[in-house]
C-alpha cells in the first residue's frame, strides 16, 4: 500500500462497464486522478483508487449523475481511527495501558531469583509473593532485607537470601541450607529377593547368607537373614544387607496393528490473541468459537518493547491447527520394522539398573498385525530390604 493513500486514507470504488465512460469524463471534469485502475475480466466493470477525501467528491457527483459507481473498500489511519474511536472498551483499555507505561518505575516488572538447586523455584517464588514481593507490587513499600530476613526464618531450606531492588526489578539470590545427613535405619532386616532368578553372585556384608551360587530363587524368598545363632545357642540380630546378583528373565510383547489412526491436518487455523498486563490476562481477540475439534495449539509470546530485559507487558498469539484422525493401513514389512524399533526402545528402558545377557523373539503374523514376544534375560541385583519387628522376650 502506498504510504500517502495509508496516510490520509483511501477508499477502492468499483465502476459498472455501462458508466465507466461517464464516470472517467467526470473524473477528468473533477481534475481528479484514479489510481491502480484494473478490469474485472468477469463482469468487465472497473476498479480503482482514490484519497478518502477525494474518493468523496467522485462517488457524490456520480450519484447525482446515476452512475454505477459504488464504494468497495475503505482503509488508512482515518479509517482505523473512526473504527478505533467507536470502541470505547478499546479507547479505555488503551488509556489504562498508557497509564500502567507511565507510573511503570514505581512497580515492580520482574522477580529475577537464582540459587535454586533443591529448592523449586515456583516454591520460593510463591513464598516472596505472600511477603509482599511479586509483579506489581508497589516498590515505596517494599524493604528488601526485611523480606530476605522474613524469607530465611519461613523456609528451614534457605541459609542465606539476599533481595536487592534495582529499577523495577528485584534480584532475589539465596544459598541453600546443607541438608543434614540421614541416620542410618537401625531396625532388623532380612535381605529377601524381589523376583524370580538364578542366583550368581551372593555379596553378602550383614546378616546370614541363606542362598548359594547357581540356585533358583522366587520372589519373596530369605536371601540372607538378620537372624544370626551363636555359638552358644543364643541368637544376634541385625541388619541384613548386601547384593545378590542374579539371572533374571522377563517377557517384553510389542504389537503393532496394519490398520491404524494417523493424524491428518483440515488446513483449518483458528487463532486467539491474549494481552498481558503484569501477570494480569485477558482475551482481545479469537477467532476459535467453541472448537470442539481436535487441534495442535502453538503459543507465540511477544513483547511491546524490543530490547527491553524484561517488562511484564505483552500480548500472546495462539494458533489452533485442527486435524482428524483416518485410518491408514501399513505393509508387514512396515509393521515388522517399527515393531522391532519399538522393542529396542523398551529394551533400553528395561534395562536401565541391569545388564542384559540376550534375547530370544519370537516373530507371530496373523491378519491383524505383527507381535513380537521377546524373552530378555538380565543380570540385577534381586536383594530388597525387608524389616521385621522382634518381641521382648522372643525372636
Amino acid at each position: 500500500m502506498n504510504p500517502y493513500f495509508f496516510l490520509l486514507g483511501y477508499t477502492v470504488v468499483r465502476v459498472g462497464a455501462s458508466s465507466a465512460t461517464d464516470f472517467f469524463e467526470l473524473c477528468r471534469v473533477l481534475e481528479i486522478t484514479p489510481k491502480k485502475l484494473k478490469r474485472v475480466a468477469k463482469t468487465e466493470d472497473f476498479t480503482c483508487c482514490f484519497t478518502s477525501f477525494s474518493a468523496a467528491k467522485v462517488l457524490a457527483f456520480s450519484a447525482s449523475r446515476g452512475l454505477d459507481v459504488s464504494p468497495l473498500k475503505r482503509g488508512g489511519i482515518p479509517s482505523l481511527w473512526r473504527r478505533f474511536i467507536h470502541r470505547p472498551g478499546l479507547v479505555i483499555g488503551t488509556v489504562l495501558a498508557l497509564m500502567l507505561l507511565c507510573l511503570g518505575r514505581l512497580f515492580v516488572w520482574e522477580v529475577a531469583l537464582e540459587g535454586c538447586q533443591a529448592v523449586g523455584e515456583e516454591e520460593i517464588l510463591a513464598e516472596l509473593g505472600e511477603l509482599g514481593l511479586k509483579r506489581g507490587a508497589f516498590l515505596p513499600h517494599l524493604d528488601g532485607d526485611d523480606i530476605a530476613l522474613s524469607l530465611r526464618q519461613s523456609d528451614v531450606r534457605i541459609g542465606y537470601a539476599t533481595v536487592n531492588l534495582v529499577g523495577t526489578v528485584a534480584f532475589v539470590q539465596i544459598e541453600e541450607a546443607l541438608p543434614v545427613p540421614d541416620t542410618a535405619p537401625t531396625a532388623p532386616a532380612n535381605l529377601v529377593a524381589k523376583k524370580d532368578g538364578v542366583v550368581l553372585l551372593p555379596m553378602i556384608f550383614e546378616g546370614e547368607r541363606r542362598v548359594e551360587i547357581g540356585e533358583r530363587v522366587r520372589a519373596g524368598q530369605l536371601l540372607a537373614s538378620g537372624i544370626i545363632d551363636g555359638k552358644d545357642g543364643g541368637f544376634r540380630v541385625t541388619r541384613a544387607s548386601g547384593q545378590v546378583w542374579a539371572r533374571t528373565e522377563e517377557t517384553i510383547t510389542v504389537s503393532i496393528p496394519f490398520v491404524y489412526e494417523e493424524k491428518h491436518y483440515t488446513g483449518k487455523i483458528y487463532s486467539e490473541v491474549e494481552v498481558d498486563f503484569f501477570g494480569f490476562s485477558g482475551k482481545v481477540f479469537k477467532t476459535t468459537g467453541n472448537v470442539n475439534a481436535n487441534c495442535d495449539i502453538k503459543v507465540k509470546k511477544y513483547n511491546f518493547f524490543a530490547g527491553a530485559r524484561v517488562l511484564p507487558v505483552g500480548f500472546s498469539s495462539s494458533l489452533y491447527h485442527v486435524y482428524e484422525y483416518k485410518s491408514t493401513k501399513r505393509t508387514a514389512a512396515e509393521a515388522l520394522a517399527l515393531a522391532r524399533e519399538v522393542l529396542a526402545a523398551r529394551l533400553v528402558d528395561e534395562g536401565e539398573g541391569r545388564k542384559l545377557l540376550a534375547t530370544k523373539v519370537e516373530t507371530v503374523l496373523d491378519g491383524t498385525g505383527v507381535t513380537l514376544c521377546c524373552t530378555a534375560t538380565f543380570e540385577e541385583d534381586i536383594g530388597l530390604i525387608s524389616e521385621f519387628f522382634m518381641e521382648a522376650g522372643g525372636k
